[in-house]
This record gives structure tokens, sequence and C-alpha cells, in this order.
């Protein structure tokens, strides 16, 4: 038995003609990029500061490479972390667009949720 609607269209804004149901996958990618975020600016919160000390010692979050020794959800940042650097084209790319969401009116999860609707690197591309 097949599904008689896309999930990706389940998933669009009623306003869109979905159901505006969250795409789980996305969502969570979305608060992962903030959390990637919070690492580069290193943030004043304990969970932070011991992520610089156990994963990142005198190195930066762009530049740190993936261990197989390390947790899943480091692991899921530094996934991230390449997919962000290949699909927008480099560090200094990638830090201007999260510092514009960072300084905008709009929350940080909303602008990562639409960029990923527009041109899909956060999303679930079948990676």
């Amino acid at each position: 038995m097949s599904a008689l609607v896309n999930w990706k269209n389940v998933c669009l804004p009623k306003a869109e003609g979905g159901l505006g149901l969250y795409d789980i996958k996305a969502r969570n990618n979305c608060f992962l990029v903030k959390q990637l975020w919070n690492i580069h600016l290193k943030a004043d919160s304990i969970w932070i500061r011991w992520m610089h000390h156990f994963y990142l010692q005198d190195t930066s979050i762009w530049t740190v490479p993936l261990q197989q020794t390390s947790s899943p959800l480091w692991k899921s940042f530094i996934k991230l972390r390449d997919r962000l650097l290949d699909d927008c084209g480099g560090q200094p790319i990638v830090v201007s667009m999260l510092q514009s969401w960072d300084t905008s009116t709009k929350l940080f999860s909303a602008k990562a949720n639409n960029k990923r609707r527009s041109i899909a690197i956060i999303g679930n591309r079948g990676r």
C-alpha cells in the first residue's frame, strides 16, 4: 500500500496546501544548526563550555575533524556542518548567513526552516 499524498506535501504550511505538520527530521536539523551557531559564538552555557573543552580544545567548530569515537550528537553536528559548508560555499558564507538569522527579529529556527524549504540544505534530501 502506498501513501496517497507525499509526506513533503503534508508538511507544507496550510496556506500552501499542506496540513501544516512539522517535518521532525528537518525541524531537528534546524535546532542542531542553532546549537552549532551557539558553539561558534562560544555562548555562555555550561554545555557549550564543555563541548569546547572536550571536542574543540583550541580548534574551531568549522575545522575540527570528525572522530569515530565521538558521541552520536557530536557526529550529527559535524555532518550537518559539513553539509552546510558544502552546500553554501564555505565558512564565511555560512557564518554570514547564520549571523543574519541570529540578528533578525524572527526566530532563528524559523529562519533556518525557511532556508531549508527554499534550497533544501538542512532538510532531508535523501542523505
